[in-house]
């Protein structure tokens, strides 16, 4: 890149070409976590620093950038593949990972400033704009997707942020322009698309999707980008829109808004249609083709299930709720997991403690609508190590006496300790039952049964402890003294500490 090759090099340990080389080449390569952190350092030193050319300081940025880009990969690995870390180890992986995108972001936005403002020294990045574009929103991209791993909260300067630089781009004509995004990785890009990768990304309803889901979904995005059309103007099939002067995230069009030169349409175009075709293809052949680079491996079925959210949420028509939704305001008692769900069903009340019983704290949510497929509520103080989307929780409607099962399918957080929570109820009535193997005998340990009005004759649903369920092996469920024999069906669907599978009910004695 020529690295500062002009005179008068700025008084910084990294102003040094041959320094800078020595000090990024001795960063550990086997220690990831620790590498990105002096990557960090090193980026909120050069941000600050005074007296860097705006060129210069530009360079350099880009550089280390490129050289966090690797161990940032590895962390991403890394907090995918272990979805039931503690929360000390999550939450390490989690803040080096959001701080480098943070302050990269901070940093290129810095320069999107000085050239809007016309500071001085700010006429040499001319020929960088669009080169600046697309690294300034690829930041806040990275801190957007590392954002709504832990469901948020995402706060308006980031669309503020976005909108600024992108009217930049567009202000100076560049916005289409392709360059080369970085000599260590080939690959083009214009700020267009990597504007329009944010918007899509944001529109997807990504607080309704678990850590690996969002990943898969960034990248099926960006598969399909070409697809998309970004206008001025409203068409017959834009499904959203943005203000750029605004710090709100895209809003789906329910009617035009007036129209201003600060407003942006999208729609899927025909990303739709190919994101539907894969997930036919997908679902004919039980394998995700080569040609979706996804970053990693995941089961034909996680996939198929992203693309069907995505095709739901870029359709011209909203996703249609299944049940009419009630304002209320209650209180909800609250016990997350299952040991915490296997407790409260014998707990009197008389504490809000669960754990001396294997269960956990009892928390006090407030419900804000309900319907008759569950519920909305705010978690005041939310206990975030557990909450997340998956999640199997018991309620208890205040001045009930009796708890229902949910599924946490949405979660959203507008501040640090208030979260806003969408929960399915799966169950109107628990039961705790003993289990036994139906071939010897043995102790399966403790499961639920899941009782509701929408359930099978003949059927049954349980609540099982992690792999517990056998496709090939029946159980026997011991209910008040009766035993029941039970045909497994399919497995629902499974979370961090729990399974739920469907059984056909053989045998009442």
């Amino acid at each position: 890149m020529g690295l500062f090759s002009g005179r008068d090099r700025a008084d910084h340990p990294l102003a040094d070409p041959k320094e800078a080389k020595r000090l990024l080449g001795a960063l550990p390569a086997g220690d990831p976590h620790q590498a990105l952190s002096e990557i960090n350092d090193w980026i909120d030193s050069v941000g600050r620093a005074e007296d860097f050319r705006p060129e210069d300081r530009f360079e350099l940025m880009m550089l280390l950038d490129d050289n966090g880009q690797a161990h940032a990969r590895k962390l991403l690995r890394e907090y995918l593949s272990n979805p039931r870390m503690p929360k000390q180890q999550e939450s390490k992986l989690w803040s080096a990972s959001h701080e480098f995108w943070r302050l990269l972001g901070e940093a290129y936005l810095r320069e999107v400033d000085a050239a809007i403002e016309g500071a001085k020294g700010s006429e040499a990045m001319k020929n960088h704009l669009p080169l600046l574009g697309i690294r300034a929103l690829r930041a806040l991209a990275g801190k957007l997707k590392w954002l709504q791993m832990r469901y948020g909260p995402v706060h308006g300067d980031l669309w503020f942020a976005c909108g600024r630089t992108y009217r930049l781009m567009k202000s100076k004509r560049v916005q289409q322009k392709t360059v080369m995004v970085s000599q260590a990785a080939p690959g083009e890009s214009s700020p267009e698309q990597e504007f329009l990768k944010i918007i899509v990304f944001a529109a997807s309803s990504p607080d309704s999707m678990v850590p690996a889901e969002i990943e898969i979904a960034e990248r099926v995005i960006a598969h399909f980008l070409p697809g998309f059309r970004l206008t001025d103007l409203p068409e017959p099939d834009t499904t959203y829109w943005m203000d750029l002067d605004e710090a709100d995230p895209p809003t789906r069009l329910a009617q035009p808004p007036e129209l201003t030169d600060t407003l942006v349409f999208f729609s899927a175009g025909s990303a739709i249609q190919g994101v539907e075709e894969l997930a036919k293809l997908i679902r004919h052949r039980a394998v995700v083709p080569s040609t979706l680079s996804l970053g990693g491996d995941y089961k034909a079925e996680q996939v198929i299930e992203v693309l069907d959210h995505l095709a739901m949420y870029w359709a011209k028509a909203p996703p249609i709720r299944r049940h009419e939704r009630h304002r209320v305001k209650a209180r909800l008692s609250v016990v997350h997991g299952y040991a915490g769900l296997i407790a409260c069903l014998g707990w009197d009340g008389s504490t809000t403690d669960l754990s001396a019983s294997g269960g956990s704290v009892v928390e006090s949510w407030v419900v804000q609508n309900v319907s008759a497929g569950g519920f909305g509520a705010t978690t005041p103080q939310v206990a975030g190590d557990w909450l997340r989307i998956g999640s199997v929780v018991g309620m208890q409607p205040s001045g009930g006496d009796n708890w229902l099962v949910g599924i946490v399918r949405r979660l959203s957080r507008d501040a640090e300790e208030l979260g806003n929570v969408g929960i399915q109820t799966v169950a109107k009535t628990a039961t705790s039952v003993d289990l036994r193997s139906g071939g010897s005998g043995s102790s399966l340990g403790t499961g639920v049964l899941l009782i509701d009005p929408s359930d099978k004759a003949g059927e049954v649903r349980v609540l099982l402890e992690p792999n517990r369920f056998d496709a090939r092996r029946s159980i026997e469920m011991v209910q008040s003294g009766n035993a029941h024999l039970l045909m497994p069906l399919e497995l629902i669907e499974s979370g961090v500490d729990y399974e739920l599978a469907r059984y056909r009910d053989m045998r009442r004695t």
